[in-house]
């Protein structure tokens, strides 16, 4: 959801690559919607180069395999999606989804993003948000500052399967924490280490997958869902909030 105090509207984006805009007070169905596309020969470029591509059909566009999506907190403009094609685009919401860089260097589908809440727990990690994290089944999460660099800062590796979902936390700037295919949640801190999470837990003795998980606003518990239906609740030490 995205907009002001007092008009706001609910964007989505399906695997075919069509982003909806809706009005909150009428579901039946959206307000506009784009196709998002981009240029064939971008996939043979090199990842330093930022392309520029324009939504809309022709012989020389393709489709964005859309898995996921995210927006910077309090930004309308600009958006990242998560793509099949093992792929990051980031695109302009005002300008119909045209793609002003692509994010190249995961080795499987993207199964989530997120970009860092910055700018909503204080003035001074108001420039953190321009950090974005990217899980994929490439077994590893991403972490990226794309206004910087188009390749990735760091990579994490804790995981042995499919990492389906990576989150920030919403009041501590430094932790996230992701969940996997093997049953675990991994808690990471990046201000204490990179190489291993300070916390890594298995949630079930089944080793269920974990499809996605979410913090509470004040960061002291994760809300995690697995594969069976069931959703877990976590409490954190008070080192994590």
């Amino acid at each position: 959801m995205i907009g002001y105090h007092n008009q706001h509207s609910i964007v989505s984006v399906s695997n075919d690559g069509k982003m909806c805009n809706w009005r909150p007070t009428v579901l039946v169905e959206p307000q506009s919607f784009s196709i998002l596309n981009s240029a064939k020969e971008a996939q043979s470029q090199p990842s330093s180069v930022p392309e520029q591509t324009q939504i809309g059909a022709n012989d020389n566009k393709q489709s964005i395999y859309a898995h996921c999506l995210d927006f910077t907190e309090g930004e309308q403009e600009y958006f990242y999606v998560g793509s099949e094609d093992f792929n990051i685009y980031q695109c302009n919401h005002r300008q119909e989804g045209n793609v002003a860089k692509i994010l190249k260097d995961h080795d499987a589908p993207i199964t989530s993003v997120h970009v860092h809440p910055g700018v909503g727990q204080s003035e001074k990690h108001g420039e953190m948000s321009e950090l974005l994290l990217s899980a994929s089944m490439d077994w590893t999460v991403k972490l990226w500052c794309p206004n910087t660099k188009l390749d990735p800062v760091v990579t994490f590796e804790s995981a042995q399967e499919y990492v389906y979902d990576a989150r920030w936390s919403p009041t501590h700037p430094a932790v996230f924490a992701s969940c996997d295919a093997e049953g675990f949640v991994d808690i990471w801190n990046i201000n204490a280490n990179t190489e291993v999470p300070i916390v890594r837990k298995g949630i079930t003795e089944r080793s269920t997958p974990l499809n996605c998980l979410r913090w509470s606003n004040d960061g002291r518990r994760i809300a995690v869902g697995d594969s069976q239906g069931h959703v877990t609740i976590l409490a954190c030490d008070q080192e994590l909030y």
